[in-house]
């Protein structure tokens, strides 16, 4: 898919996606279920994130509202998830 309106993420972007995944689930229900303590899961969430922006990369395309990815849509490669979209962000910095 090409789209002049989005920025099309590369490779040298997944140490922004990490961090936007880092941010995003920091409070999340789940991850806060599976690792109790605060300090154990900020030190280990940008780890797990390192795994799944990778696999992200070589399996979706991966589009941005600009080169600073404030936020970003993946979409699948092929028809095995047809139709799921995951969007994410976090807010503009000022």
């Amino acid at each position: 898919m090409e789209c002049k309106n989005l920025y099309r993420v590369q490779e040298k972007d997944l140490d922004r996606l990490r961090e936007i995944l880092t941010i995003c689930f920091k409070n999340d229900p789940l991850y806060s279920a599976l690792i109790e303590d605060q300090e154990t899961r900020e030190r280990l969430m940008p780890h797990l994130f390192s795994c799944d922006v990778t696999e992200c990369f070589e399996t979706c395309e991966v589009y941005a509202d600009s080169e600073e990815l404030y936020y970003y849509i993946r979409t699948q490669r092929d028809d095995s998830n047809c139709g799921v979209v995951l969007y994410s962000g976090i807010p503009r910095l000022q």
